[in-house]
């Protein structure tokens, strides 16, 4: 079991560095690729591919918040200009 005090603790949280979040959108981490990976179904722990590149657990998370709402921009994007291609 992987664990990690300072990426699950609740006191003195480090604040979520938005640069750092940018280039993570841009270059997103890769995933170890272990069974287990990104999570321990039976621990609820994360990898070492995720503890190695958030400072928190609050960190990921909000991370995860921002690849959804990209993925969700590029489909509206999509549809968006699906509609403006002239109809045949």
């Amino acid at each position: 079991m992987i664990f990690d005090d300072h990426f699950y603790q609740e006191d003195n949280i480090p604040p979520i560095d938005l640069t750092e979040m940018d280039a993570l959108l841009k270059n997103p981490p890769v995933l170890c690729g272990k069974t287990t990976c990104p999570t321990d179904k039976e621990t609820g722990t994360y990898c070492r591919c995720i503890l190695s590149v958030f400072k928190h657990r609050t960190h990921y998370d909000f991370y995860l918040t921002l690849v959804k709402e990209k993925v969700e921009h590029a489909f509206v994007d999509l549809i968006r200009n699906d509609n403006k291609k002239p109809m045949k």
